[in-house]
């Protein structure tokens, strides 16, 4: 039960909002046993003064009257403040969760989170949070309320049926206590269940969803349709599990009311006739126990799907309790005015018993350097640019700025100095102006349609509905690959920073287009540190430097001409690349 006692500390802030919905829940149950049993009182009384002819009159019918509309609209009036207070008290402990959620995430990205896939990071952000309102909604509020029908009972009862009393004590407490307890066991696991599986559809369906085109091109999608439809079939038997249990919970729980009642009417008929207890008394405690027995309904199934909570609560804490890979330093060394970037013998891996990704690399980027990054995939070309973000630490060697150690900086220092493109930026579900704006919040029209002109991207835009304010749609799906790569370049451009960290920055565009925002680029990046990591291998003859890696090794070294001509593994690539793209022109 710690992750579940853990998230309800965080119910402290807001205990007002909560107490207060509690509050308004026992007067709803006040309301509801008054009216009941006020009213079988009332019509049962009505009824026998009816019947007696000797003073009819006699009977007044205004002062119980009055008391059940007086119970009525506080049914009412509780009904509504309950929710008020209830839904507002847990929307707040939902924004605090997802606040307190998204300050423990964002020092893990991408280090600490690159196990989880999009979608199973997103089920823990939306549903495994709300899945935590149950432990208020549901099973806090509703015991508290049992509680008191409880004492109600044992308070009332024992003075009109002693005999009763007690059975109902009994069942209340088999309602309340016994039958909960065996809903929570025998739910645990099918709950859990349902947690993972709910986490695992959402996954499967977003990343089918963002993979569409190419399961489509490589005649895949029906494989995974399969696979979801197995997965989703699963998810339905667990439900109807579930479904079933609460069935025979329900019916075990609504029997112990109406045994309750049944034994009510016994003992009470008998005391009727022995003249110890009136007709209307009896309707009174009859229908007061028909009320009372409401506020333990709803335990069972709450308590059903407690492990469904608790393991929201679990999967959400295996993230919140993640070390970060790299932590600012207590008292950050000053900004460095030398903006001199150093690699020095670095070595790294991802794991400490994996495979070496990076071996004893040296890189030298003084301010105005401009250095390519080559190699296969997989020779840990975009590692260097995670590197040099303090995304991670390298496990050999070490990586300054202006002689001072990354580790020693701020992650603001250093942001702010360094300007990255990976291969995964994210374009939101914005307009172009507000995607842009994240890079430099407070540049005016003419910065932004500076930077799309430098990324090749503004005559485009020029010619969208609503240029700038123009919405790009979930992820820029009304953006071509190409359109979606250039506007995070912009992005980047934008920030103006004075070190470049570019993965693959001309990816997804034809040759026309790439070689404009190569010039544009060219130009942008003098006086500035750039490094360029690429698989394009025929036009790198302005770099000061390429580097080329093979298996997390420098091999080659030196200006694209010199490495052309030495005839090794960059020069083969060159070939065989140009020899493709003569191809594909050809085509």
């Amino acid at each position: 039960m710690r992750p579940l006692l853990f998230f309800l500390r965080m119910f402290r802030p807001h205990w007002a909002w909560l107490a207060g919905g509690a509050a308004m829940a026992v007067v709803v149950l006040l309301g509801v046993v008054g009216l009941l049993s006020l009213s079988g009182w009332f019509l049962t009384a009505t009824a026998l003064a009816g019947l007696s002819m000797a003073n009819p009159g006699a009977f007044d019918i205004y002062r119980p009257g009055a008391g059940v509309r007086f119970f009525a609209l506080l049914r009412t009036g509780g009904r509504y403040g309950e929710r008020l207070l209830t839904h507002e008290g847990t929307f707040r402990v939902l924004s605090d969760l997802r606040s307190w959620f998204f300050r423990r995430a964002l020092p893990l990205s991408p280090a600490r989170l690159q196990d989880l896939r999009a979608g199973d990071l997103l089920n823990r952000v939306v549903a495994d949070i709300d899945a935590l309102d149950t432990l208020y909604l549901r099973v806090l509020v509703p015991s508290a309320v049992a509680c008191v029908a409880f004492l109600l009972l044992v308070l009332v009862l024992p003075w009109l049926i002693p005999e009763a009393a007690v059975a109902a004590a009994l069942l209340m407490l088999l309602g309340g206590i016994a039958l909960p307890w065996i809903a929570a066991r025998a739910g645990m696991r099918t709950g859990r269940e349902l947690a993972v599986l709910r986490a695992a559809l959402r996954t499967e369906a977003l990343d089918a969803g963002r993979g569409m085109a190419e399961l489509l091109v490589y005649d895949r999608s029906g494989r995974r349709a399969a696979a979801f439809e197995a997965l989703d079939a699963t998810f339905l038997a667990q439900q109807a599990r579930m479904s079933g249990l609460t069935g025979w919970l329900n019916a075990a729980v609504g029997l112990t009311g109406q045994a309750a009642v049944l034994l009510a009417f016994v003992f009470g008929a008998g005391m009727v006739q022995a003249a110890t207890l009136s007709a209307p008394q009896l309707a009174f405690v009859m229908l007061g126990l028909m009320g009372l027995f409401e506020a333990v309904a709803p335990l069972p199934m709450a308590y059903q799907y407690l492990g469904q909570v608790r393991q929201a609560a679990e999967r959400l804490l295996a993230v919140a309790e993640r070390r970060p890979a790299v932590v600012d330093p207590v008292q950050p060394a000053p900004r460095p005015r030398d903006l001199h970037l150093r690699f020095e013998a670095v070595g790294f891996r991802y794991a400490t018993d994996g495979p070496a990704v990076l071996q004893d690399i040296d890189l030298d980027l003084p301010p105005g350097r401009h250095v390519a990054v080559t190699g296969p995939s997989g020779a840990g070309k975009s590692t260097i640019l995670n590197l040099a973000l303090r995304f991670h630490l390298p496990q050999e060697g070490r990586i300054t700025l202006g002689g001072v150690p990354l580790e020693a900086l701020s992650e603001a220092d250093l942001y702010d100095m360094v300007g990255s493109l990976s291969q995964s930026s994210e374009i939101f579900a914005a307009t172009v102006r507000e995607n842009l704006a994240l890079g430099d919040p407070a540049a005016d029209d003419a910065a932004m349609w500076a930077a799309l002109e430098i990324a090749g991207l503004a005559e485009f835009v020029d010619r969208l509905p609503h240029t700038l304010d123009t919405f790009v749609g979930e992820h820029g799906q009304t953006l071509s690959g190409g359109e979606g790569r250039r506007l995070a370049l912009a992005r980047v451009v934008l920030r103006d920073p004075p070190i470049l960290l570019l993965d693959e920055p001309l990816a997804g565009l034809d040759r026309e287009t790439a070689a404009t925002v190569r010039a544009a680029l060219r130009q942008l990046a003098a006086g500035r540190t750039m490094v360029w990591v690429t698989h394009d291998l025929t036009a790198l003859d302005d770099m000061d430097e390429v580097v080329h890696l093979q298996a997390g090794r420098v091999k080659e070294r030196g200006s694209h001409a010199g490495l052309l001509a030495a005839d090794g593994g960059y020069a083969r690539s060159h070939r065989l690349m140009a020899a493709a793209a003569t191809t594909a022109m050809a085509d």
